[in-house]
């Protein structure tokens, strides 16, 4: 995991891992092949969220562990009944990965991975970092900034249709794209319940559609929308404003 992280963090190339003995740890010793298996584009705005002080502030606060005094991408987890945590990031110069686990796999109490691996990895960067700056990764020509909504998107690939083109024109059956069907979800020890939400969104709007969750009216569909989450089994209807059935997806909240 800690290696599909430096994949990240080398722009989307990736490279076997190597183990160094300690009386030998010069990296011309071995050859690796590498290989691009993302784009540029898509990793810098992976970067670029997980790097977001601003982002993590309502979940971790401004001053977690995670908000380091250089540049550093950084995501923590933790498992559903405590068992065990982790936090991996990097910086330009560095991926470290920290787990906290019990060796018989019992699970700890109120230990997640922000209080948990969050100290030791925040501790090591700064070791790292003592005499060495860690640089932002440079904006990719295939990105651009928003202004407007203060965001980064990758150019011709944002995914949205136009709206000045009718939907009968463009033939394109509006479909449930987030959450796709049976997916997974589970609540997140780290992040304060109120804030726990999950995004409903489609390939297309259009007035006068519903969201029907369990048989339940949620509201108009003509843009995307943010569940309040509830444990259980879901069956996410679009419907449109005769009652037909658009798109249905099941998925389930543990």
């Amino acid at each position: 995991m800690t290696n599909a992280y430096r994949t990240l963090a080398n722009g989307g190339v990736y490279t076997e891992p190597r183990l160094y003995k300690k009386e030998n740890i010069s990296e011309d010793s071995a050859e690796t092949q590498s290989r691009r298996v993302f784009r540029e584009s898509v990793v810098f705005l992976i970067q670029n969220i997980l790097s977001d002080r601003e982002a993590r502030s309502l979940t971790f606060g401004w001053e977690s562990n995670l908000s380091t005094p250089f540049y550093t991408s950084v995501k923590t987890g933790t498992s559903q009944d405590m068992r065990d945590n982790w936090c991996i990031g990097f910086s330009s110069e560095y991926t470290v990965g920290v787990w906290i686990g019990n060796t018989k796999g019992d699970p700890m109490r109120d230990v997640s991975g922000v209080s948990g691996a969050g100290p030791i990895w925040r501790e090591v960067m700064e070791k790292l970092h003592e005499k060495k700056e860690s640089l932002k990764p440079k904006v990719p020509e295939s990105v651009s900034y928003d202004t407007a909504k203060q965001t980064y998107y990758e150019i011709g690939m944002d995914g949205i249709l136009d709206t000045n083109e009718s939907l009968s024109k463009r033939k394109i059956p509006p479909k449930i794209i987030v959450p796709a069907h049976d997916t997974i979800f589970a609540y997140d020890p780290d992040i304060p319940f109120p804030h726990q939400k999950i995004l409903f969104r489609l390939n297309v709007y259009q007035t006068g559609w519903k969201w029907i969750l369990n048989k339940k009216n949620l509201g108009n569909a003509n843009e995307p929308f943010f569940w309040d989450v509830e444990k259980g089994v879901f069956v996410l209807e679009l419907i449109d404003e005769t009652g037909k059935d658009l798109d249905k997806v099941n998925f389930e909240v543990r």
